[in-house]
């Protein structure tokens, strides 16, 4: 299955998957998992389900789909993978992008957002009317030396 991530920006659906769906609903799309994450002493079930660069992830205790986070980008050309059934269309997103091009981007394809520098996170975030956003950083952040994107997600808001 091919997922086009202008098509999960402009629609916050990510191919047959949205938020809230199940755990079997996930693995009925898109198969069994490449690795499994989150658990500890405390969760035993694994809330992260990997595919390539792309996680999802569910809350502990729950089985509705709260976030799809891609952080990773270990493709040809800096852009994101899938895992045996799920192919990703990568639009423009690559590793590094700056924010500014991607804006350039987004404004061609006639994509609705907003861009704002978070404080708090000390990053560029550009968020679509779908709820799908994107980080940017200006300068490394002490963790790596990355400059330009850096995470794309969409997470289940909190009271809504």
């Amino acid at each position: 299955m091919l997922v086009s991530l202008k098509e999960f920006a402009a629609t916050g659906t990510f191919g047959p998957v949205t938020l809230g769906c199940s755990r079997s609903d996930l693995e009925r799309h898109l198969g069994a998992p490449e690795d499994l994450g989150g658990t500890s002493r405390k969760v035993r079930r694994p809330t992260i389900w990997k595919y390539g660069d792309v996680e999802f992830c569910f809350p502990s205790p729950g089985d509705a789909l709260d976030m799809i986070h891609i952080d990773r980008f270990s493709g040809p050309g800096a852009v994101p993978i899938g895992w045996r059934a799920l192919s990703i269309d990568p639009w423009v997103l690559r590793r590094g992008l700056a924010w500014q091009d991607f804006c350039r981007e987004a404004d061609a394809a006639t994509l609705p957002y907003t861009a704002r520098y978070d404080e708090s996170m000390e990053q560029w975030i550009v968020e679509f009317t779908a709820g799908v956003s994107l980080g940017f950083l200006d300068e490394p952040d002490g963790f790596s030396d990355l400059i330009g994107l850096a995470w794309v997600a969409q997470y289940q808001r909190r009271g809504t």
